[in-house]
């Protein structure tokens, strides 16, 4: 039986987008150990995660239905000729978690909870096998993403929808740039801080493409403020 999948258009038609499948947990455990990939998550970057870990963060994942349900990026080929495709990464939007926010987050959440889901503020994040970091599929895809599944079906009002990069990632910045992001504030990294006691600054961002959110309108407005010049 075919899995279901997003064929993206051309010229990035040799990937799709499909959901988590049951046979990604080690395959997910080799990607987070790849220097570049690791480098660039928010959490304890000593921890690394176990095949038994990826199955529970799979399964949390799964039962937040709210999620973009197509996150995983894999080679179109592989998912029609084969039942256990390659995951080549993945691109998520979920409801924010205010993590940046620090000691608020909580609280935040929770008030958050209370509203519909397409009311609410949303997160966007991703990470890709190296090898395929420089096609410029990244930005394709979350691209379709954000015009196809986020602005059909949630309230797009300016500054609902945010992202960030830890601050030496120029990479990663470069993606929000090309996507319409805006880095407006500086947080640090608050799991690395109270594991480790270790401030890593986090660029905050907004995305611009539902109407111009400065970071005063935005839900970053307690944080440091940051600006381009400072890159």
């Amino acid at each position: 039986m075919t899995i279901s999948h997003i064929v993206l258009p051309a010229p990035h038609a040799e990937f799709c987008l499909t959901p988590w499948l049951t046979h990604d947990p080690p395959r997910l455990v080799e990607l987070m150990n790849i220097p570049s990939i690791v480098a660039g998550l928010s959490g304890n970057k000593n921890e690394r995660i176990t095949v038994e870990l990826a199955v529970r963060h799979i399964q949390a994942v799964l039962e937040e239905k709210e999620r973009w349900g197509y996150p995983i990026l894999r080679y179109t080929r592989d998912v029609e000729v084969s039942e256990e495709p390659k995951m080549l990464g993945a691109i998520s939007f979920f409801p924010f978690n205010f993590r940046a926010l620090g000691q608020r987050s909580l609280k935040l959440c929770e008030e958050e909870k209370a509203l519909p889901p397409e009311g609410r503020h949303w997160q966007f994040s991703c990470y890709v096998d190296p090898v395929i970091s420089s096609k410029g599929l990244v930005t394709a895809a979350t691209r379709w993403i954000i015009d196809n599944w986020f602005v059909p079906n949630h309230k797009s009002y300016p500054g609902q929808l945010v992202s960030s990069w830890f601050e030496p990632n120029k990479a990663s910045q470069r993606v929000h740039d090309k996507l319409g992001f805006v880095g407006v504030a500086r947080s640090v990294d608050w799991y690395e801080r109270e594991k480790r006691n270790v401030d890593e600054d986090v660029i905050c961002a907004v995305w611009q493409g539902a109407g111009e959110c400065a970071k005063e309108d935005s839900v970053f407005r307690d944080l440091p403020s940051w600006s381009r010049e400072e890159a």
